[in-house]
């Protein structure tokens, strides 16, 4: 019955989003390209910011995930449906015809429902297209020593995925869900690319229909990696380009592995990840506490599998491309057999939001929590 639900939805939010949006005046929600041709690799007219307005040509032949619109030069132009909200109604285009409203709940039936040990909640083992997506909310912050403005998109490598990293509002009305959920979402088509501009339109539906979803995961994690730095030499690049290629600790974001279970090893694990917008907001987010956590507390460490804490991190939905040869299954060869792997997916919960320790008998969050 799930399947088929499932099936019926994405039915509708292939080939009924075009109907919706007929006649229609939208608004951007978010940084986006404004492409020629409806697909990640068509050539950008330009960047619209949030809440830029345009005309949607309701004429033109209609491309699933796609949005054939005017902007306020009437030039005439493609952007993803995902990126949009009508001035009328308010919610996202896509989301109101195939992601339900605010209110929407998971395979619990609660859409924020507590969880973990000793919860009534169950956490639901597939992902329902169904469920809301909220629009991205953006702000540039000041990195390098407060020196430099970082955008939304970062240095630009690949504005797209950067774009839901750098994401700066708390995931609402999240859903339950488990580490094999999102293990078993698609990506092993999105392996051949490590940049998202080079998805064609096909791989791209791929990821709409999940992507930005808010959810709530339980698991131990496997390792927490810092991603600070010490100052580049002089002609030395550091860091990564959602954060505008920064290294101090407030500037960049945490790598932590999350595995259902202590006894699973990294590789099994699926990332996740608190960004500088989420860690300023977070005060007792210190990598020496979220470490403490840890199956491992550095890579060379023992394992501390009786004592790692049970954790519950909260965020968002997302797919990040430039990793496939850090998953096992991307691997061919004979080097595959002696090589390490970190990762189980390409899917994250990026950024995170929220991060709470089972302490005796409830959730505490980590900022006030002690062990």
């Amino acid at each position: 019955m799930t399947s088929r639900l499932t099936f019926a939805l994405w039915c509708v939010f292939a080939f009924g989003a075009a109907d919706h949006v007929q006649a229609q005046t939208v608004v951007t929600t978010r940084w986006v390209n404004f492409r020629r041709t409806p697909s990640m690799t068509g050539a950008k007219i330009r960047v619209l910011a949030p809440d830029e307005t345009l005309t949607v040509r309701p004429k033109v032949p209609t491309r699933v995930g796609w949005t054939a619109a005017r902007d306020r030069d009437s030039v005439a132009g493609w952007i993803g449906s995902t990126s949009l909200r009508e001035i009328a109604s308010g919610p996202t285009i896509v989301d109101s015809v195939a992601h339900g409203g605010a209110g929407a709940t998971g395979a619990s039936g609660a859409s924020g429902g507590t969880g973990g040990p000793g919860s009534n909640t169950v956490a639901a083992n597939r992902i329902d297209i169904s469920w809301a997506k909220p629009p991205i909310v953006t702000s540039t912050i000041k990195v390098k020593n407060n020196s430099e403005s970082c955008s939304p998109i970062g240095d630009g490598a690949d504005d797209g995925t950067d774009l839901h990293k750098n994401r700066a509002d708390v995931a609402t009305n999240p859903h339950v869900i488990t580490i094999d959920a999102i293990r078993s979402l698609p990506d092993t088509g999105l392996w051949k690319h490590k940049n998202r501009k080079n998805w064609s339109h096909d791989d791209s539906l791929v990821v709409m229909p999940y992507e930005g979803i808010p959810v709530i995961v339980e698991g131990y994690f496997e390792i927490v990696k810092p991603q600070s730095n010490s100052a580049p030499a002089p002609g030395k690049q550091v860091g990564e380009a959602p954060n505008c290629h920064s290294w101090d600790e407030l500037d960049t974001d945490w790598h932590i592995a999350l595995v259902a279970d202590p006894s699973e090893h990294e590789e099994r694990a699926v990332v996740v990840e608190p960004t500088p917008r989420s860690k300023r907001s977070n005060p007792g987010w210190t990598p020496a506490a979220a470490k403490a956590l840890a199956v491992r507390h550095a890579p060379s460490d023992t394992r501390h599998e009786s004592s790692a804490a049970k954790v519950r991190v909260t965020g968002f939905l997302m797919l990040d491309p430039v990793h496939p040869d850090h998953i096992r299954g991307s691997c061919t060869g004979a080097a595959c057999a002696a090589k390490t792997f970190y990762r189980a997916t390409l899917w994250e919960v990026h950024p995170v939001t929220k991060i709470e320790v089972w302490k005796v008998d409830k959730w505490v969050d980590l900022n006030t929590y002690t062990p």
